[in-house]
């Protein structure tokens, strides 16, 4: 028990230290876990192991860096015209702010007071600007992930399962049935999940950025990725 349990502490807290290492190799293990099932069946079509997974990541590749390398310049610029247009909408807040404050006190006779108004105006452009100067580093880091990710995809793919036979060696006796049905489930579950999930943001992103452009909707990219990312 104490070797097993070391052994976890030991691993977090590497993942913990490492952060521009762990980032892109959790993203790959979401996608190892949503892919590994395609590698059955294209082994089933004749191919070896090792051609089923460089296809996997070849496709992975095509289908994400071509659509990313074209969408993140667009992006970029929409979110660097964002600050000019602050300006002009701290004028509209401000003026239905005063608005309301007049309704409030000539049909209820309550005064409601300045601080709240300039405070949130004040942190939402502190927010803001702090948001806009990190998103050129933020897509750096984006970029830098399409090359990771897929390298660290292949080698799970490749030789999980290795490390799996090992970890699966160290659990103690009196919990091994338990933890070998609780991780098997555990990835299943979860690489469904993720899956599906990324599927619906996929479709909403897609379909509220196609509407704001058509409606001609300002920084129509930037809302799209945003409402599919939350």
């Amino acid at each position: 028990y104490i070797f097993f349990l070391t052994q976890i502490i030991l691993v977090l807290l590497t993942l913990f230290t490492l952060p521009r290492v762990t980032t892109p190799l959790m993203i790959s293990f979401i996608l190892y876990l949503i892919f590994y099932p395609l590698v059955p069946k294209l082994n089933k079509l004749g191919l070896s192991k090792f051609l089923a997974n460089l296809i996997i990541v070849v496709g992975l590749l095509f289908l994400v860096v071509y659509p990313t390398t074209k969408i993140i310049p667009l992006i970029k610029g929409d979110s660097e015209r964002v600050e000019y247009y602050l300006p002009k909408s701290e004028f509209y807040i401000k003026k239905y702010y005063f608005k309301v404050k007049d309704f409030a006190k000539r049909k209820l006779n309550y005064e409601i007071g300045d601080k709240l108004l300039y405070d949130t105006l004040g942190a939402s452009k502190e927010y803001l600007k702090t948001a806009l100067l990190s998103l050129p580093s933020q897509l750096a880091n984006i970029l830098e992930w399409i090359f990771l990710v897929p390298l660290f995809l292949f080698f799970l793919l490749q030789d999980l399962h290795r490390f799996k036979r090992l970890f699966l060696r160290t659990v103690p006796n009196s919990i091994f049935e338990r933890m070998y049905c609780l991780t098997h489930q555990f990835n299943k579950k979860l690489g469904d999940y993720i899956f599906a999930k990324f599927i619906e943001a996929s479709i909403l992103g897609v379909v509220i950025t196609s509407a704001l452009l058509i409606l001609d909707v300002r920084f129509a990219f930037l809302f799209g990725t945003i409402a599919a990312i939350t």
